[in-house]
């Protein structure tokens, strides 16, 4: 589940953290790499349980109205309960695995999955289930997969209650989406509560690859930070041009250490860090930076990768 993308993230969190801290022990640095990551699997389970909680909750409504005020039930909270993907994704073995360990009360404490849920049930995209009237299993998964994101993305009450218990969930979220909208794709009907879901990592190199920038970002951050103060000269030390030369001693760490990443995918994905973290200018001058250092260590032997 855990991308380079996100770790390259992570690693400049780690980075900055460890920087502000005075920079005098680098295992704490490691260790708060190592709980940040495990953050994001967990951002990625609690997404997924908060969806199934939602099915759940659809269920119960259904059930009550159905006993004791059946003039009141709606045609779209009858067809949301039926959702048999739903069912599945409740019963998912992993998901019920992961969950019984965690304590997970400031979900249904926080009133989340009945805001969920009745934003589900204004969404256009159960509108338009309902009025098809196509019942089955793809169709099922279809719906769900768009109400994710029409009702989950951009819902302000889940970013606020995620951002309370996790400071780090917020700047995930839109990678862990993603992982969530493949995971629901991925699912098949005949595997039952046993469909797998996404591991820790996507590649098993990538804990060696986030392991080793994350050293090699600072043990060498001497000798980056003069290699970029070069090319700086006059720069304000502020906090968020601290973040600037943070991103640029990431990459570089990844352009000379990591030898099975291209110099020009580093750069590009840098960059847009640099654009998430970093002033407007950010992008551009991180960009314009790191581009003039690879052509000198190029030109000097430095680097020879690609």
């Amino acid at each position: 589940m855990v991308n380079r993308v996100l770790i390259r993230l992570k690693v400049v969190q780690a980075v900055y953290a460890y920087c502000q801290s005075g920079g005098e022990d680098p295992k704490s640095a490691a260790r708060e790499l190592s709980l940040s990551l495990s953050g994001s699997l967990e951002l990625y389970y609690v997404l997924l349980y908060i969806l199934s909680e939602v099915g759940k909750y659809g269920k119960s409504v259904v059930s009550r109205k159905e006993r004791f005020s059946p003039d009141t039930l709606h045609a779209s909270e009858k067809r949301f309960s039926e959702n048999v993907f739903m069912e599945q994704l409740a019963s998912n073995e992993q998901l019920q695995t992961f969950m019984e360990s965690e304590n997970v009360d400031w979900i249904t404490d926080s009133g989340l999955v009945r805001t969920l849920y009745s934003a589900a049930l204004e969404s256009e995209a159960l509108a338009d289930y309902v009025e098809n009237g196509k019942s089955d299993y793809e169709a099922d998964k279809n719906l769900v997969r768009k109400i994710y994101k029409e009702t989950f993305s951009n819902n302000e009450q889940l970013e606020e209650v995620l951002e309370n218990q996790n400071i780090y969930w917020d700047s995930d979220r839109e990678l862990t989406d993603s992982f969530i909208l493949k995971t629901l794709k991925m699912f098949r009907e005949e595997n039952g509560a046993g469909q797998e879901l996404l591991g820790q990592f996507g590649d098993p190199s990538d804990e060696n690859f986030a392991n080793d920038l994350l050293k090699a970002s600072i043990e060498n951050a001497g000798e980056y930070r003069a290699l970029i103060s070069i090319h700086t000269r006059g720069w304000d030390a502020s906090r968020l041009a601290l973040m600037d030369v943070i991103v640029m001693q990431v990459a570089l760490a990844e352009i000379l250490c990591i030898s099975d990443v291209p110099v020009k995918v580093s750069i590009n994905e840098y960059v847009e860090l640099a654009k998430s973290f970093g002033t407007p200018g950010s992008g551009g001058f991180v960009n314009g930076v790191l581009d003039t250092l690879v052509r000198e260590m190029r030109g000097n032997g430095r680097l020879k990768k690609d």
